[in-house]
């Protein structure tokens, strides 16, 4: 007796490859429909848990002396023991040989938790008394405040 299959065996095959393709494609959607959502939700959990950085450029005009330099350096890490709400403070000299820093020599980097933890040291007499030391040494100064994000 002869074993009668309703469909061959290759048309099982092909059945099958296609529903997973179907499938896949279903998926592949509702992926793209959760990551839109995500992306257009809640990216202020990811700000939540990034830091947030104030970053200081310092060009010194020809009237700051090397002493009045360093004091303004000194001061500003200084103002990390002072004021609890920097986390931390990362500085360095420019070493571009190049013209493209634009007179800037100086790169300070604040670290804090939030906006508001930067807001509190704006505000702070501390800064406010370091600005009275670097503002009369200054040419021009930049800042940029952002959240790190990894």
């Amino acid at each position: 007796m002869k074993n009668r299959n309703l469909l061959p065996q290759s048309y099982l095959k092909i059945i099958v490859l296609l529903l997973i393709f179907f499938s896949g494609c279903t998926n592949s959607s509702i992926k793209q429909k959760t990551n839109s959502e995500e992306i257009t939700q809640p990216i202020v959990s990811e700000i939540e848990k990034a830091n947030y950085r104030h970053l200081l450029l310092f060009n010194f005009n020809e009237n700051a002396t090397p002493e009045g330099i360093k004091k303004a350096e000194d001061e500003l890490i200084l103002l990390q023991g002072k004021i609890p709400q920097i986390k931390g403070v990362e500085w360095g000299l420019n070493y571009n040989s190049g013209n493209k820093a634009k007179g800037y020599t100086h790169c300070f980097i604040l670290n804090f938790d939030s906006e508001e933890d930067l807001a509190v040291y704006i505000a702070h007499p501390d800064h406010k008394a370091y600005g009275k030391i670097l503002h009369p040494q200054l040419e021009d100064f930049l800042v940029l405040d952002y959240w790190v994000k990894n």
